[in-house]
């Protein structure tokens, strides 16, 4: 695959800057509790640590579980990756049985650089529940991002088949398919995520070079290529353009 731009999920500062490579994207995730991200505004946690929770833990497992689990996200929401860590890991010992709190561990440790403890927790997770759509979406992404493609498919597929309608999400998924040479069905998830998305910079960049490249559709993708400039176009991505229109133009003659 030439010149695509992966897009990588939640990893902050992931995105690559490498030309030769497609753009992982970062999504916000699907989950609606213990989101480290959303959790603070979602319990109504206030900014002091020491208004988070009352000095003395529910003695449940389940609630002491989310007390833990809040006092992680306060100390994550101020840069106190290895305060979060201990945190999350005493509710991870509360109620072992939460895929929630083993995603919310792969994304301390992705905060600290530490992709490979990373991914070690999300299959911890989806050991628990197989089904759980931020941790494949997480993977999927780490996993485009390292190219990957056969496991970032894999991963992809649990967010995809549950409905999820985010652009990073399916951008990534699409980038797998076209890799594992699955280009008719790259090009249905790219059909339907431009016309929901269609002023994603992203998405029209990878589908015209798709069309180039993969499918040959020189025209379709000149087309496309004419609509992003006209949007904008980032910068480092003049080039690849500039690059796709000559092949493009070549191949029409």
């Amino acid at each position: 695959m030439k010149n695509i731009i992966i897009v990588c999920l939640f990893l902050a500062g992931c995105a690559s800057k490498n030309v030769e490579s497609t753009k992982p994207v970062q999504t916000e995730t699907p989950k609606k509790e213990f989101n480290l991200k959303n959790v603070i505004q979602k319990n109504e946690v206030t900014e002091k640590a020491d208004e988070v929770l009352p000095v003395v833990v529910p003695a449940k497992p389940a609630a002491a579980a989310s007390a833990f689990s809040q006092m992680a996200t306060a100390e994550f929401k101020k840069g106190h990756f290895d305060a979060a860590e201990v945190q999350i890991n005493k509710a991870i010992k509360e109620q072992p049985n939460k895929s929630e709190y083993y995603h919310n561990l792969g994304l301390i440790h992705l905060a600290k650089n530490e992709q490979r403890e990373a991914i070690q927790s999300f299959r911890k997770g989806l050991q628990i529940n197989p089904q759980d759509a931020a941790i494949g979406a997480q993977l999927g992404a780490i996993f485009t991002k390292e190219k990957d493609y056969t496991k970032a498919e894999i991963a992809l597929e649990i967010p995809v088949n549950k409905g999820s309608q985010d652009v990073n999400v399916l951008n990534n998924y699409a980038i797998a398919l076209t890799a594992n040479k699955k280009t008719d069905e790259a090009e249905k998830i790219y059909e339907k995520v431009l016309k929901a998305n269609p002023g994603s910079r992203d998405i029209m960049l990878n589908y015209s070079i798709f069309l180039i490249d993969q499918k040959q559709k020189y025209k379709q993708g000149l087309d496309l290529l004419n609509r992003l400039k006209f949007v904008g176009v980032q910068p480092e991505a003049r080039n690849i353009i500039k690059d796709l229109e000559n092949r493009a133009k070549a191949g029409l003659k």
